[in-house]
């Protein structure tokens, strides 16, 4: 299939970085010690991770509008050919309805929109669960090798490198939060502020 190179050699990195971020958010909240839940440090790198994780994702799959990297503008021709081709896909990978999927992506454009990118008063929706947004990206990547077919991506699959970060990650993460708990200082942290 024809695609728009220039388009695709920008929409991969994003979906590449969109699952690292959410690794990092992962790995850094599966370690919990006493000193990092009272560090500005560690609660700021985690929800960091986890907006600039929502803010990558919907610049792949968010909204069509002015978005040159929405997946839609990835092909030549017949975007909505291309476009129905990715969501039957992703679809199947995820077993789940078009309806679920519509609920699922507005509930991760609300986060975006209403919480990451703009604040809106009031906002009280919960965090999105990100299961089905790494998933989608996985999706996506399986699926991309077959539309640029026959031209060949030099990395491996989405789903090993995940695997691959979170080891990586979680021995950085480990590391760090040794070496900033080698040293105790008094609490000033958020949590401290905020009475956790």
């Amino acid at each position: 299939m024809a695609y728009q190179k220039e388009v695709f050699v920008q929409q991969l990195p994003l979906v590449d970085r969109f699952a690292r971020h959410l690794i990092h958010y992962r790995v850094i909240r599966s370690n919990p010690t006493s000193h990092w839940r009272r560090s500005w440090f560690w609660s700021d790198t985690y929800d960091a991770h986890l907006l600039q994780a929502s803010m990558y994702w919907c610049m792949g799959f968010g909204s069509q509008g002015q978005n040159l990297t929405h997946l839609r503008h990835l092909a030549v021709d017949r975007a909505d050919d291309l476009q129905n081709s990715f969501r039957d896909r992703l679809l199947a990978d995820l077993r789940i309805s078009e309806s679920e999927w519509k609920a699922y992506w507005k509930e991760m454009l609300a986060f975006r929109n209403k919480y990451v990118a703009h604040r809106e008063p009031g906002f009280k929706q919960p965090v999105p669960v990100f299961d089905r947004a790494l998933e989608t990206a996985f999706s996506y990547d399986e699926w991309v090798r077959e539309v640029i077919h026959p031209d060949l991506l030099d990395s491996p699959p989405l789903r090993q490198l995940v695997s691959e970060w979170q080891r990586s990650i979680g021995l950085e993460v480990s590391a760090a939060i040794e070496a900033s708990t080698a040293e105790p200082r008094p609490c000033s942290g958020p949590a401290h502020r905020a009475g956790r």
